[in-house]
């Protein structure tokens, strides 16, 4: 269980780490002007979807291959 877990954070971080990097990208011309859309950007509701989409993907991916290995 915990192996499943340990692959959902991991690829979670990645994913939110990615999103919220081209985010950030993004929004660096606008930053100056108002400081808050930095915080904007690294609160978004993409970051966290695609955070969740990778991580979701890989534990179930795991779950079914680690299944399949000891069925």
């Amino acid at each position: 269980m915990l192996y499943y877990l340990q692959s959902f954070v991991k690829m979670f971080g990645l994913g939110f780490l990615v999103q919220g990097g081209v985010k950030i990208l993004g929004a660096l011309p606008r930053i100056h002007k108002t400081p808050g859309s930095l915080w904007h950007a690294l609160r978004h509701q993409d970051n966290f979807r695609l955070g969740a989409f990778l991580g979701c993907f890989s534990a179930i991916f795991k779950v079914i291959s680690c299944g399949l290995f000891y069925d």
